[in-house]
């Protein structure tokens, strides 16, 4: 009878334990972790009330049944923070979102399948924050599936707490549970402000006040003539005026008579010509100076018949006037050109193209 009863006190114990570890291997086996996911927040600024939208990655190692749910859940000390107002929120299968991974395991495959509905209720005692998935159909392990989720009549917020938070993913159908803990960084403010100022560009306009001047008649070994016209200038910083002349094409710039007996006045080869001068001949011109800007010297010497020359072709045009700082209203110069025959001139027409350039420094 004792060995009955010891029997008995070792068989029933047993018994017990044998079934309750049962039920923990089958528990055990029915769970897992999720194989990847991710959550994307549009905003991960701290304390927002509204306007938060999240985008689910998740992929499952084990085979949810049709007829599950994905459930998100969010601190339980942050009750009606993350869910600001409870209720229906809208869910639509995504195939793709910014986070993608392309060709890991973080690369959605393919959208949530089935008839998707989602609510978000707020925690209370022993409960937390919830957003809830249902209508779910199969979903295949080793397949990432993407779902958005955004608010409806629920409003979905941020914790007032800047740091991270804990949250808890499940997707399961009745006993059949992957499931995976992470957390989240919420910022004081997620937002850069990015300025700039658009300036109009720097301009620069230039006038020239007429494109014919006549010197009237020249006599061989006379006195010099002039004749002259204005150039403007309206620049948003510096400008600069040159000038070249044509001459005859070939040997200098000047007066010239193109027809037979060809003859030049020339402009050169000298830097200045004082036409005052007995028994001199040239052609050349001088600038008057506005307030602020530079003729140089050549062009603006300033003794009576004396004028600065010109070189043919742009590749040796002279600067004539530059003003180096900005301007606040336009600038006018004139241009006078001074010309004198020697006694060897050949009477005729005679002509000579001046080319001016003018342009702004910026």
């Amino acid at each position: 009878m004792k060995n009955l009863r010891a029997l008995f006190k070792i068989a029933i114990p047993t018994f017990f334990i044998a079934i309750f570890a049962s039920f923990l291997f089958v528990y055990s086996s029915q769970a897992a972790t999720l194989a990847n996911a991710y959550l994307y927040m549009n905003r991960i600024q701290a304390n927002l009330t509204t306007g938060v939208e999240y985008i689910l990655s998740i992929n499952t190692t084990t085979t949810i049944p049709t007829g599950g749910s994905i459930k998100i859940e969010f601190p339980e000390a942050a009750d009606a923070t993350w869910c600001r107002t409870a209720g229906t929120l809208t869910a639509t299968g995504v195939s793709a979102a910014e986070p993608d991974a392309g060709g890991s395991g973080w690369d959605i495959d393919a959208v949530l399948p089935g008839t998707l509905s989602a609510n978000c209720t707020q925690g209370g005692v022993s409960s937390s924050d919830t957003i809830t998935i249902t209508g779910l159909t199969q979903l295949t392990a080793g397949t990432t599936y993407g779902v958005k989720i955004v608010g409806n009549a629920g409003a979905l917020g941020t914790n007032s707490t800047v740091g991270v938070h804990d949250i808890t993913i499940t997707a399961l159908n009745g006993a059949t549970a992957d499931s995976m803990t992470f957390k989240i960084q919420l910022v004081t403010n997620d937002q850069v402000i990015v300025s700039a100022t658009v300036s109009e560009s720097p301009s620069v306009g230039c006038t020239i006040g007429s494109n014919s001047v006549n010197l009237g008649t020249l006599y061989p070994g006379g006195n010099y003539a002039i004749g002259s016209h204005t150039i403007s200038t309206s620049a948003t910083s510096g400008y600069y005026w040159a000038a070249y002349g044509t001459g005859n094409g070939s040997t200098d710039a000047g007066l010239y008579k193109s027809s037979a007996t060809t003859y030049l006045i020339q402009s050169g080869p000298t830097t200045t010509l004082d036409l005052t001068a007995a028994g001199s001949e040239g052609f050349g011109l001088t600038v008057s100076q506005p307030t602020g800007a530079t003729v140089p010297i050549a062009f603006g010497d300033g003794s009576l018949g004396t004028f600065g020359t010109l070189d043919r072709t742009s590749a040796s045009a002279k600067l004539i006037l530059y003003q180096a700082a900005a301007q606040s209203t336009a600038e006018n110069a004139t241009v006078t050109y001074g010309a004198r025959a020697g006694t060897s001139a050949i009477a005729g027409a005679y002509q000579e193209t001046v080319t001016f350039v003018c342009g702004g420094y910026y």
